[in-house]
């Protein structure tokens, strides 16, 4: 104990010889440096939401490259590996029974290690499939959209490359109701679209698609956007994309009945019960607002339509966590 209080006592005194001068800028120098971190992160994120901006209002749609920003984190940053990870799920995935024209497909947006093997069940239906024009739709996470944002030209860029966006079909969909406007913001930052990216590389070979961020959409905008995304659908090489995941962090039991139920509505298309289900608790979908926007769009398909369940799985099953799973 004479020990620990010399030594205690020794920098106390040598610590008392410092100027005061020392602690004072030491203090300010602690205070600036998250000052000074936060206003050059600012300074980066509007220069290039100022790129953006510029290169849309301009007409320069071709220089709009969406850059990766979950690669390394929710799929491999290695393109051999990304390959190599995607062609495994693929493999996985048992072969589905493959009747009439696919229209659309519901599929998940975790990070692969929880998620990829259930959406290879998705995307099994589209080997060997000629498809020029994906359009991709999922929600706004971390930007609060109003309406609906469509990336308008260029490119979406993953560690496998670029891929175009169709010009002419954003336009059209752009046109089809004053709730879409395009917003940089919520793209840059959003991964419900980039994570099926990837898969889409892999199994198709040349393809155009076009990014669809969904936020609160009135009940006129929903029905115009049906109405449109229903005409684009009757073409043979097109299809559309809905990304969501299920319930998130409740108990293996409870997730897999809560999710059934969700999944039983959905199949049954009643628009207003999974509302009001997702507005009490009974049910959980980061993208509802896209699988509501696809029911109303199969309203609109002239032809009968089938909806029809692949695979359903949460985190528990894949990554083997059975206490607040994802669905």
């Amino acid at each position: 104990m004479d020990v620990i209080q010399k030594i205690s006592f020794r920098i106390k005194k040598k610590s008392h010889r410092l100027p005061s001068c020392f602690f004072s800028l030491l203090l300010l120098l602690i205070i600036l440096l998250p000052i000074f971190s936060s206003c050059v992160k600012a300074g980066e994120q509007q220069k290039e939401k100022q790129a953006l901006d510029t290169e849309s209002k301009s007409g320069k749609k071709d220089h709009l490259i969406r850059p990766p920003t979950v690669s390394g984190q929710f799929y491999p940053v290695s393109p051999s590996k990304l390959k190599g990870t995607i062609r495994d799920f693929l493999k996985l995935a048992s072969p589905q029974e493959d009747s009439g024209k696919l229209i659309a497909l519901v599929c998940p947006h975790a990070g692969y290690k929880y998620s990829g093997e259930i959406a290879a069940y998705s995307y099994k239906l589209l080997e060997g499939k000629k498809i020029n024009t994906v359009i991709l739709m999922g929600p706004s996470h971390r930007f609060p959209l109003r309406g609906a944002s469509v990336w308008p030209g260029g490119a979406y860029q993953t560690p496998l490359g670029e891929v175009k966006i169709n010009e002419k079909v954003a336009a059209i969909i752009t046109k089809s109701s004053e709730s879409i406007t395009f917003e940089p913001k919520a793209h840059l930052q959003e991964h419900s679209l980039e994570v099926q990216i990837p898969f889409l590389q892999v199994i198709l070979q040349e393809f155009q698609i076009v990014p669809i961020l969904i936020g609160r959409l009135s009940p006129q905008a929903f029905e115009d956007i049906g109405r449109q995304l229903a005409i684009l659908l009757e073409d043979p090489g097109t299809i559309l994309i809905i990304s969501t995941d299920l319930s998130h962090y409740h108990s293996y039991d409870d997730a897999v009945a809560m999710d059934k139920n969700t999944l039983k509505t959905i199949q049954a298309r009643e628009c207003d019960k999974l509302k009001a289900m997702v507005s009490n608790g009974e049910a959980e979908l980061c993208g509802v607002m896209p699988v509501l926007l696809l029911l109303e769009t199969i309203k609109h398909i002239k032809h009968p339509t089938n909806i029809r369940l692949l695979k359903y799985a949460n985190s528990g099953d894949t990554a083997g966590m059975r206490e607040g799973v994802v669905g």
